[in-house]
């Protein structure tokens, strides 16, 4: 009311002409006592009186708080205390001169202060003329600060010469307020030069700014919500606009008020510290510092105390954070640095980065230790003048506003920059796909025709022996060929065999080598013998060439029916046959070896078998005797043999011969010449590779297929949201302007508004199918929000419940997999409303000893999983299954009839780390 009684005054007399009058207090002597005298407001004291402090007047600032003015006998507080000393009184006596010939034309006069606290009543000559007492409910002195306090100075009171102008400040005598707290000059104008209050746009900016800047970031973080610097970022522009918002309220509010602005203005500076302390460790960081944490829990203890602490407390933990800040400073300017250094030395050493430490380009840790230099430097500039020069600068808020907009646009030509790559990848590898169709087209019809060259049945089979692949003739296998790949060994042999080549494989894994075994079938010509030689292959699988060796058998066994038909047949055999003694020595030779070495019978017999059989290699001829001669079991080998002018692998077969007494007297061994058959299996094991490499690569077309259907579907939403969406809304506008046209025909105007309702609900379908090509949310988002939100439209039309359970990790996975993970969730829920006729669906994904399971469940009617994947599967689950391959997991389907269905998603550990 007061204020305004003078605004109206100054109205009423500003038309007046008037000399202008300017008198700055702070160049007037003043006196200072404790307690208060209505007598004391009529005169001067004198300078001699020991009863007053007598302060000088200066030019400049002259702050004048009582507990600095070296008041004996009052309370003495200590640092870090909480404890408030009763309200004393305290009297401050200045006077200024007006001129005899002024007196007159004197103009209407204001006092104003620039801070006074915190109880106070003001007397020109003697009569009060402003008084500010606030009393609590107790009677207690409420404390209030006065800012640009404008005081009217009533003219009668004025006199020619000497006018006494008496402060009587009530308050706290330990406290920082009491007194004239700002030492800028305190004047006494002429009214106008006090009015129009003058608006500091330049504050009002300031937050706006930092508010737009909040909102920005908090909207990216709400669509991005694993990046944590957005949320940071948000944060540091909010502490940023609540500050500015109070400096502006303070810089344009005149009059009296509570501490409520003083401590918001408090509890924003300690939250922008440590805010600001997070923004730079997520920035060039993966994690928050030791160091960050204990500083963020400093300030955060700092803020709590800012909301119910008494102000000299605030002021003292102002001062200690004050003083702790410089470390941290430095410790910020350390972390910059040490990137900086850390990103220069990956310049030399691609792809290295230190794990401590994020991949910044060196140019954009550069200026972003530039906006922290400028920020820090401004903040300790206050923090000096605070403590030593007390002259108000607050040349923070040019530091803040130079940071903040210079991190803000480093981030905006991130998203730029990030753009034109994406762009440009996207033309690479739309070009490499079509060269790779070629070439893996090519490579497929080479490999198909060697496979149907061979002659023998092939396998692949992984270490629980179920046949992952077939090629060979199918009148050599035991069942029909239906149904082969999927099925297990123990399935489709008999149980003997089957337990025979399940050994075998165990060997071939667990020893990763080579093994040969025979096993007999009773095929519907009788019963015949095959040879299975395994070979060790990739991801624990193995290699099977399966040959019919039946004839072979035969010629062996009628060998030892008769000692003369053997003799006869081995002098001409092919086979290099050997009779050896336990000592090595060659007791009989057939004409084989003796051909193959151009030499005579008498020159072989007794002498050592290695002498005439040369390995190329390690040998291992001597060792087998040795081993054949400990434990009388017959072995098999195959070895290379070095003849005079060429090398062949020979397999040779060692049997020990018994005396009547049992006792070992020779070892026959037989070599059969099977270099072609090595060289059929090196010729298979390399046809293998090769089909490997097809199908692998064949499988990284089809998820290369994926990925561009998956960019297709994103173009034709963008297309149908953004071109067809602007054409509706223009023909929108367009009957929009017909409708509000002058026209009379009221049946016209109804059907342009029927016209216009269709335009509009055309274009909202368009918008929803673009929605339904493909979510936003899974882009913007992540893989979480967009499965949740497809679950709330799709209960919303069929009613069935999705409870989702998740990791926050899985929104670290790479944008090919979200994408399967979201496309697998889509179908299979699809799939339950349809044939499951469930009434909830259960969802989870998690990570799990490094690997990432999703499992997606139903407790609908079920079926038979093996019966569905024997027979026909359904186009949704063929999908599912090679979505999940092209990315290198794996997926299955546990069902029984009755009791519900689950989809079970892997992805390896290695998969994830990629």
């Amino acid at each position: 009311m007061k204020k305004s009684l003078i605004v109206l005054m100054y109205f009423l007399v500003a038309p007046s002409a008037s000399p202008a009058i300017t008198i700055d207090l702070n160049q007037q002597d003043i006196f200072v006592r404790k307690g208060f005298d209505k007598t004391w407001t009529n005169s001067l004291p004198s300078k001699h009186d020991t009863n007053w402090i007598h302060v000088p007047g200066k030019t400049g600032s002259r702050p004048l708080v009582v507990r600095e003015l070296g008041f004996e006998g009052l309370p003495n507080r200590s640092f870090l205390s909480i404890k408030t000393f009763p309200a004393e009184s305290f009297t401050f006596v200045t006077s200024f001169n007006i001129a005899s010939s002024d007196i007159d034309n004197l103009p209407h006069l204001s006092l104003f202060l620039k801070g006074i606290g915190y109880n106070w009543a003001i007397y020109l000559n003697g009569v009060a003329i402003e008084k500010e007492l606030h009393f609590k409910n107790n009677g207690d002195m409420s404390p209030r600060r006065g800012h640009k306090l404008l005081v009217f100075i009533p003219s009668k009171l004025i006199r020619p010469g000497e006018n006494v102008l008496v402060y009587h400040i009530i308050g706290d005598p330990t406290h920082f307020g009491t007194g004239f707290y700002y030492g800028e000059p305190y004047t006494i104008s002429s009214t106008s030069e006090f009015f129009p209050p003058k608006l500091n746009f330049f504050s009002f900016s300031h937050f706006i700014l930092y508010l737009v800047i909040a909102l920005t970031w908090l909207y990216f973080f709400i669509r991005q919500r694993q990046n944590l610097f957005f949320l940071y970022f948000s944060l540091l522009s909010f502490a940023f606009a609540v500050y500015s918002a109070e400096r502006a309220f303070v810089e344009i509010s005149s009059g009296t008020f509570n501490f409520l602005s003083f401590r918001i203005e408090y509890s924003a500076i300690f939250s922008i510290a440590f805010m600001f302390a997070l923004v730079v460790n997520t920035y060039l960081k993966h994690k928050t510092t030791l160091i960050t944490k204990f500083y963020c829990f400093f300030c955060g203890l700092f803020i709590l105390l800012a909301v119910w602490a008494p102000p000299n407390f605030i002021l003292d933990i102002l001062r200690l954070w004050q003083f702790t800040l410089p470390l941290m400073s430095g410790y910020l300017l350390y972390l910059s640095i040490s990137c900086l250094l850390a990103n220069r030395k990956a310049l030399s050493k691609p792809m290295f980065v230190p794990d401590d430490w994020k991949q910044i380009p060196v140019n954009e840790i550069i200026f972003f230790s530039i906006c922290v230099t400028i920020l820090l430097g401004t903040v300790i500039v206050d923090m000096l003048d605070s403590v030593i020069w007390r002259k108000a600068l607050f040349v923070n808020k040019y530091g803040f506003l130079i940071c903040m907009i210079g991190i803000a646009g480093l981030l905006f030509n991130r998203f730029i920059r990030a753009s034109d790559r994406v762009e440009k990848w996207s033309e690479e590898l739309e070009k490499e796909v079509q060269d790779k169709t070629q070439n893996l087209r090519a490579l497929k019809d080479d490999l198909e025709a060697v496979f149907l060259a061979l002659p023998d049945l092939y396998f692949r089979i992984d270490q629980n022996g179920q046949y992952l692949e077939y090629r060979g003739p199918e009148d050599q296998l035991y069942k029909p060929k239906d149904n082969i790949v999927g099925s297990t060994i123990s399935e489709r042999l008999p149980k003997n065999s089957a337990k025979k080549v399940m050994e075998a494989i165990q060997v071939v894994v667990s020893q990763q080598k080579r093994v040969t075994i025979e096993y007999e079938l009773d095929m519907p010509g009788g019963t015949r013998v095959f040879e299975a030689a395994m070979l060790p292959f990739h991801n624990n699988e193995i290699i099977a060439g399966v040959r019919d060796i039946t004839d072979r058998r035969i010629v062996e066994e009628s060998l030892l029916k008769s000692n003369e038909q053997y003799r006869s047949l081995v002098e001409n055999m092919e086979d290099i046959v050997l009779v050896i003694d336990p000592n090595h020595k060659i007791l009989f030779v057939n004409q084989s070896l003796l051909i193959l070495n151009s030499t005579k019978t008498s020159a072989v017999l007794g002498h050592n078998i290695s002498t005439h059989l040369t390995e190329k290699g390690t040998p291992v001829i001597a060792e087998t005797i040795d081993r054949i001669v400990k434990s009388l079991h017959g072995e098999k080998i195959d070895v290379e043999i070095t003849f005079s002018t060429f090398s062949s692998w020979f397999e040779f077969s060692f049997v020990p011969q018994f005396d009547a007494s049992n006792s070992l007297y020779s070892i026959l061994c037989i070599g059969r010449d099977i270099t072609e058959k090595i060289m059929y299996e090196q010729g298979l094991v390399q046809h293998v590779e090769k089909l490997q490499t097809q199908q692998h690569q064949l499988r990284k077309l089809s998820k290369e297929m994926l990925n561009i259907q998956e960019d297709e579907r994103k173009y034709i939403s963008m297309e149908l949201h953004d071109e067809i969406g602007q054409s509706m809304t223009a023909i929108n506008m367009t009957l929009q302007s017909i409708r509000t046209g002058e026209l009379d025909d009221k049946k016209i105007k109804m059907r342009i508004a029927d016209c216009q309702k269709l335009v509009e609900e055309t274009s909202s379908k368009i918008h929803q199918f673009s929605l339904e090509l493909r979510p936003p949310e899974l882009d913007d988002l992540g893989l979480i929000p967009a499965i949740k939100s497809h679950s709330r439209k799709f209960t919303a039309r069929t009613g069935l419940t999705v409870t989702i359970e998740s990791d926050n990790e899985v929104e670290n996975l790479g944008a090919e997999i979200k994408t399967a993970f979201y496309r697998v969730f889509q179908e299979g829920i699809n799939n339950i409303a349809k044939h499951a006729n469930a009434s909830s669906i259960n969802v989870s994904i998690h990570k799990q000893n490094g690997k990432f399971l999703c499992y997606i469940e139903d407790d609908g009617d079920g079926f038979d999983s093996n019966q569905i994947f024997a027979n026909t599967a359904g186009l949704g689950l063929i999908g599912m299954s090679e979505r999940i391959k092209s990315i290198g997991g794996h997926f299955d389907i546990q069902s029984n009839s009755g009791k519900g269905t689950r989809l079970c998603v892997e992805l390896p550990k290695n998969r994830v780390e990629r």
